[in-house]
C-alpha cells in the first residue's frame, strides 16, 4: 500500500460504555490474555462500581457516554470496542471474537442504537471468519491513526494476518503489522496494550516488538506521522500503560484517559511528556476489572463519530 497523508479529521468526544453486569474471570479468553490474574477475585459489584465511577468521571469532563447493558453470561462485555467499531466516514465494523462467549457481546440494541444516533451508511460484517478459526477484535487488534488513515496491528491468535489486511483494504487503511514478545515468547494478546495513538504523540512499548526490522518501521511510521514517541517498559506495559484513549472533553480540552495502576507505573519524566500533550490525564482505579478482565480504560471505550 502506498502512503498517504489525507486532510486531518477532528478526534472524538463521544464514546458507547457497556455495564459489566455479567463480570467475571472469563476462562475461554484466559490460554492468550496473560493479564488475566487466575487468582483474581470475582467481584462483578465492585467491577460495576468502577465501570460507574469511570463513566461519571467522563461526563464530568464533557465526554458524551452512550451506556448500554451487557446480555447474561458476558463475562468481557465490558470491552465493547473488540467486536464494534465506528469511523467517520459512515461505516460501522463488526468483528469476529476468539472465545465463543464473547461472540454474545454482539447486540443488535447496540447495533441499531449507535447506527441510528450516527446514521450509519454502510456496514461491514467479517464475523463469518469465525467459523473459519480466524479473529480480529476490533480496536483492541488494531491501533488506529484515524486522522493519517495507519492501522497498526501485532499479530496474534486474535489479530488475523488476512483478515487486519482485508479491513485496510475495505475502509483504505495502510498497514503496519508487527509480531510482538511479551518477555516469555508469547505473542501478546491485543495491540491496544502494547501502544497508544494521540493527536501529536504515541505511547508504546518497542521492547515488546519481536523483530528489529519491524521495530524500526512502527518507529519510522509514528515519526514520519508527526507524533513524538513515548516509551514504556515491559513491566509498565504489563500495568496497562499503553491501554489509553485521547479523547476532546469541555471546551476541545485533550483529555488522556489511562487507569490508576498504569499512570502510577510512569515515572516522572514520562508523566511530563504526557502532560506536555494535553491538558487532563483521566485515570480511573480500575483494578478489578484489570486484574480480573485482562483489559484496562482503553478496552472499555469504544469511539462513536
Amino acid at each position: 500500500m502506498t502512503n498517504k497523508l489525507p486532510q486531518q479529521r477532528q478526534i472524538t468526544d463521544a464514546v458507547f460504555m457497556v455495564r459489566p453486569t455479567a463480570f467475571r474471570f472469563n476462562e475461554q479468553t484466559a490460554a492468550n490474555n496473560t493479564f488475566q490474574r487466575i487468582d483474581a477475585q470475582n467481584n462483578a459489584a465492585g467491577a460495576l462500581n468502577e465501570w460507574n465511577a469511570f463513566a461519571d468521571s467522563l461526563e464530568r469532563e464533557g465526554v458524551c457516554v452512550f451506556r448500554f447493558d451487557s446480555p447474561p453470561d458476558t463475562p468481557d462485555a465490558v470491552f465493547p470496542n473488540n467486536w464494534l467499531s465506528l469511523h467517520e466516514d459512515g461505516t460501522m465494523v463488526l468483528y469476529p471474537m476468539f472465545a465463543p462467549n464473547r461472540r454474545i457481546e454482539r447486540q443488535t440494541e447496540i447495533t441499531e442504537t449507535l447506527a441510528q444516533i450516527t446514521q450509519r451508511t454502510r456496514i461491514i460484517d467479517y464475523t463469518q471468519a469465525e467459523l473459519s478459526g480466524k479473529f480480529l477484535e476490533g480496536t483492541g487488534s488494531m491501533v488506529l491513526d484515524r486522522k493519517n488513515m495507519i492501522c497498526y496491528a501485532a499479530l496474534s491468535e486474535r489479530t488475523n494476518l488476512e483478515l487486519a489486511e482485508k479491513f485496510c483494504a475495505d475502509l483504505d487503511y495502510n498497514a503496519v503489522l508487527f509480531h510482538t514478545d511479551d518477555g516469555t515468547g508469547a505473542p501478546i494478546y491485543h495491540t491496544n496494550v502494547i501502544m497508544c495513538l494521540g493527536e501529536d504523540f504515541s505511547v508504546i512499548c518497542l521492547d515488546a516488538i519481536k523483530y528489529e526490522n519491524e521495530r524500526f518501521s512502527l518507529r519510522n511510521s509514528i515519526e514520519e506521522s508527526g507524533k513524538e514517541i513515548i516509551t514504556i517498559s515491559l513491566e509498565q506495559m504489563k500495568s496497562f500503560a499503553g491501554n489509553c484513549l485521547q479523547l476532546r472533553g469541555s471546551d476541545k480540552q485533550r483529555i488522556l484517559v489511562m487507569s490508576e495502576r498504569g499512570y502510577a507505573s510512569l515515572n516522572y519524566i514520562q508523566r511530563e511528556r504526557l502532560s506536555a500533550h494535553n491538558d487532563k490525564i483521566l485515570r480511573p482505579r480500575l483494578d478489578i476489572i484489570e486484574n480480573c478482565g485482562g483489559g484496562s480504560a482503553r478496552c472499555m471505550l469504544g469511539e462513536v463519530f
